[in-house]
């Protein structure tokens, strides 16, 4: 038996419902709800069990929710047919498929919310917040301009597992450039609204200087110029003149050191390079002999 009778509901964003189904049987069953969407997906949903019987509360019904829902039952005897539901949204038009059994509301999709950037002097570092897609796959299309110079990112696909997506450009981004960005979703149903970034500024590229480097057994201590607040890390590496494959790397983070103070390989003389890095983007780099 299922409840209410009635398999199709119209109701309102915000509202809520309740479907119950019991399923009269020995061994008792296991019960499994799931949302469908018209492209043939479908999504497991937690229900509430009690022996032969299990029902599905939806609450704060949003646009996404209206769509079918089916559940089925199953013991080590035999399995339960699969029962549909229906929600429908009211005042909003619905698209019946070719064996006319099923509905779906089919929309294009919303546009991305929540838009975060973080900049270096060589790349930008776009999130956003998926915005509803309709039911169909959606994809994003990123454009980006400078200088009258403009770039289009098409077919950034939608990460299903992540509630954000993250995208690095890096193509055609320098340093102290104001940049604007805009993205908008596209669907089989169509495209959302084009939405975008306040203009994002890159900053400038770090200025590295390194003032003296002293040998001590088999430590070297170095004092830098460094900008700061534009780097995260500095990787040191040393390296013997003679045996370039004989080195040492030292990932520098802390900067309030002063002299920083890095290993050193056994060798009489010393190739040092130093990377400057923002992230996984690197800088400049530099590169110093020093013998004992």
């Amino acid at each position: 038996m299922a409840f209410p009778e009635d398999r199709i509901h119209g109701v309102t964003e915000g509202a809520s419902v309740y479907f119950f189904v019991e399923a009269l049987s020995h061994p008792t069953p296991d019960f499994q709800w799931k949302r469908t969407f018209n492209n043939g997906t479908n999504v497991n949903l937690p229900s509430d069990d009690s022996g032969n019987k299990s029902n599905l509360t939806i609450t704060n019904i949003k646009i996404e929710d209206f769509c079918n829902y089916t559940v089925s039952a199953h013991n080590n005897i035999g399995h339960w047919e699969d029962v549909e539901f229906e929600l429908r949204a009211l005042g909003r038009p619905f698209r019946v498929d070719e064996s006319f059994l099923q509905f779906c509301y089919l929309a294009k999709p919303h546009p991305p919310t929540e838009l975060s950037s973080e900049a270096t002097a060589k790349s930008l570092t776009l999130s956003w917040t998926p915005g509803w897609d309709g039911g169909p796959t959606q994809t994003f299309t990123i454009t980006y301009s400078t200088d009258g110079n403009k770039k289009t990112i098409p077919n950034i696909p939608d990460s299903p597992d992540a509630n954000r997506i993250a995208y690095k450009l890096t193509e055609g981004i320098s340093a102290e450039k104001s940049y604007s960005v805009e993205i908008f979703a596209t669907n089989s149903q169509g495209s959302s609204e084009v939405v975008s970034w306040e203009p994002i500024t890159t900053p400038a590229l770090p200025s590295f200087k390194v003032n003296s480097i002293t040998i001590e057994g088999d430590q070297a201590f170095i004092k830098w110029t460094l900008d700061k607040d534009l780097v995260d890390r500095v990787l040191v590496r040393a390296a013997g003149k003679t045996k370039n494959e004989n080195f040492v790397e030292t990932n520098v983070t802390d900067f309030d050191q002063d002299p920083i103070v890095v290993g050193l390989p056994s060798a009489s003389s010393f190739i040092f390079d130093f990377s400057v890095y923002m992230g996984d983007d690197l800088l400049l780099s530099q590169s110093h002999i020093q013998r004992k």
